[in-house]
């Protein structure tokens, strides 16, 4: 009983590890450009793009996320990462398992003789030096970043997609105004060569140059290639 109880305080020492702790990041109390932003600002809806009311943006968004393979990857690790987790926490509770075996033996005398074992298991581990308690931490630690993983990559690509829809109704924008604004240079082509024909042919010279020299807007640069400027006849 004496050498039970020294053993017992021989390895109390050794159960008591010390406990790890995440490093401590200094962080400033504001940024640098947060000035007229409150602290509510950067707390993002988890669909964020609904804001905007276009249903062709909430379309777009809704597929990109149903069939994007990085963001089915970043899911699957969520899953992991969970598997692994209740692995570790199963590890505290008792082992029960059964061993089944089946052997037979030749012998002159007695011919064949066959055996069957069934052996029941009963295991328990008793985390004595804390390994079990660092494992389920290092556990719960992958899911977080797993689970922020996944939430980088879906906002990621959701404002991928916005990004790029906007751009295109924006180049969409440019090139009816540049179509309109060459329109409405026609009509001032057709207005001057009827002033030519019915009125003052010195006017119309002048003025034919003034409305062919002036240039377009120049924030048409994602229309500029589409149609060329038609030269005085």
């Amino acid at each position: 009983m004496k050498r039970l109880s020294a053993l017992i305080l021989l390895l109390l020492p050794l159960a008591c590890t010390p406990r790890l702790y995440p490093p401590e990041v200094d962080l400033p109390d504001r940024y640098l450009h947060d000035a007229g932003y409150s602290a509510a600002s950067g707390d993002i809806p988890d669909r964020w793009w609904r804001l905007f009311g276009d249903t062709t943006l909430n379309r777009l968004v809704e597929r990109a996320l149903e069939n994007n393979r990085d963001l089915a990857a970043a899911a699957s690790s969520i899953e992991e990462a969970r598997a692994s987790l209740g692995a570790v926490r199963a590890q505290y509770l008792p082992q029960i398992g059964v061993d089944i075996s089946a052997g037979a033996d030749y012998t002159a005398a007695t011919k064949i003789v066959q055996s069957y074992a069934v052996e029941p298991t009963l295991s328990w581990e008793v985390p004595l030096f804390g390994a079990l308690r660092h494992a389920s931490e290092a556990a719960r630690a992958q899911l977080a970043a797993s689970e922020w993983a996944y939430a980088g990559v879906r906002l990621s690509l959701a404002a991928e997609v916005a990004t790029t829809y906007f751009t295109l109704l924006e180049y969409e924008r440019d090139l009816a105004i540049a179509r309109s604004s060459y329109d409405l240079r026609r009509e001032s082509a057709a207005l001057i060569d009827s002033m030519f024909r019915y009125a003052c042919p010195t006017a119309w010279r002048s003025t034919r140059h003034a409305v062919w020299s002036t240039p377009l807007r120049p924030t048409f640069r994602s229309t500029g290639g589409l149609w060329s400027r038609p030269g005085c006849r």
